[in-house]
């Protein structure tokens, strides 16, 4: 299988909380999950995690967080070696955590 090229882990956010009845971001940008919603100070369990990406400001990575392990956290997420799946990332990479208003 090819290598999947489109970012689409804003999408799939997106796709998710439309279908729970929650209003997405609207915006195909992972970084816009950052003004959606209110802040949390720490993760919850299936809250939004925005991540850093690439070296460019608008580049990012978004995704539901499951749990924590060490300083990691597992989350679950689009676009993550081109499927859906439950991935780690470093906790220094946050950007930040949100929850629907």
């Amino acid at each position: 299988m090819a290598h999947d090229s489109v970012p689409w882990c804003a999408a799939f956010v997106g796709a998710m909380l439309a279908r729970a009845g929650i209003e997405p971001s609207g915006s195909l940008a992972a970084r816009s999950y950052l003004s959606w919603g209110r802040r949390l100070e720490r993760p919850r369990q299936g809250c939004i995690v925005v991540f850093k990406r690439g070296n460019a400001s608008w580049q990012g990575h978004v995704t539901f967080f499951d749990h924590e392990e060490s300083r990691l956290l597992v989350c679950l997420g689009g676009n993550q070696s081109d499927r859906v799946c439950f991935a780690p990332y470093p906790k220094s990479r946050v950007l930040g955590y949100r929850w629907p208003t």
